[in-house]
């Protein structure tokens, strides 16, 4: 615990270094000046993640009341100040809610819902006047909310995510986290959540289709992973808005039940956050 609250500390302090510094040269500090331009025209208020409301079955047996379900999640960022710092650096919070709802079954009860909060220091960065990805520091909590003994589950991490446009048409996305104050009743949860993820997003010349697919590595030393891929349609090029199928197949889609093997197809409606934020 006490080496994740000292990397957190480091990680902060560089982030933090240089708010006052000033930019010598000339075309980086013209480039700055234009990211913090753009950043103040948007609201402090945005959307992190992706957002989704989809249904599906892992068509276990047919499709029934007991194999369908909805997932949905809502996922949010807020930024303390408008712009960036003279060296594109910027605070903010995000919070981010995701449920597994069984609606198709008697009473339509909610199976799982996991919150989490992130306090972190946001870097856009640059090369040569042009930008090149935005990196993220954060530290996490990430719990269901139940304090009931054997269904509850909790753990916090440090973390930091890099995301990075390819072109117009690519973009890779990375996350790595350090996890801290576990609780009892999920000790081994990195087993099947992993320490890392790896994700990529192809988008057509028209901008109209997206395609998605998210690896993330469960624990040990083999090449296991959960996936979550997305084919998504946008309903007009300029909105945010989706009409996506999604897989998810591995462990850990959430957390009380994070030792079982999911294998869902689901579709929906998803909004999309700008090419600055996500890991999906």
């Amino acid at each position: 615990m006490k080496k994740s609250i000292l990397l957190l500390y480091v990680m902060t302090a560089v982030c933090l270094n240089g708010y006052a510094s000033p930019i010598k040269d000339s075309t980086a500090r013209l480039a700055m000046q234009h990211m913090d331009s753009l950043m103040r025209k948007t609201p402090s208020f945005s959307i992190y993640r992706d957002n989704y409301f989809i249904t599906g079955s892992n068509f276990d047996g047919g499709v029934n009341r007991y194999n369908t379900d909805v997932k949905f999640q809502i996922s949010i960022m807020y930024r303390f100040s408008k712009g960036c710092s003279p060296r594109g650096r910027f605070a903010f919070l995000t919070y981010t809610q995701k449920s597994l709802w069984d609606i198709y079954q008697e009473s339509a009860p909610f199976e799982d819902t996991n919150f989490n909060p992130s306090l972190g220091i946001g870097q856009h960065i640059l090369k040569n006047g042009r930008y090149i990805g935005t990196l993220l520091f954060q530290a996490e909590h990430e719990s269901n909310g139940q304090n009931d003994g054997e269904k509850n589950r909790s753990w916090n991490m440090v973390s930091a995510t890099g995301i990075f446009p390819i072109g117009k048409n690519w973009s890779v996305q990375g996350k790595v986290w350090l996890p801290f104050w576990i609780a009892d009743e999920n000790k081994d949860i990195a087993r099947y959540k992993g320490y890392w993820q790896v994700g990529g997003t192809y988008l057509s010349s028209n901008e109209r289709w997206r395609v998605s697919l998210l690896a993330i590595k469960r624990g040990g030393w083999d090449l296991n992973m959960n996936y979550n891929a997305e084919i998504a349609f946008r309903l007009s090029r300029k909105s945010s808005s989706y009409l996506a199928l999604q897989y998810y197949t591995g462990y850990g889609e959430t957390l009380l039940n994070y030792k079982t093997y999911s294998n869902y197809i689901r579709f929906g409606f998803v909004i999309k956050p700008n090419r600055a934020f996500s890991i999906f």
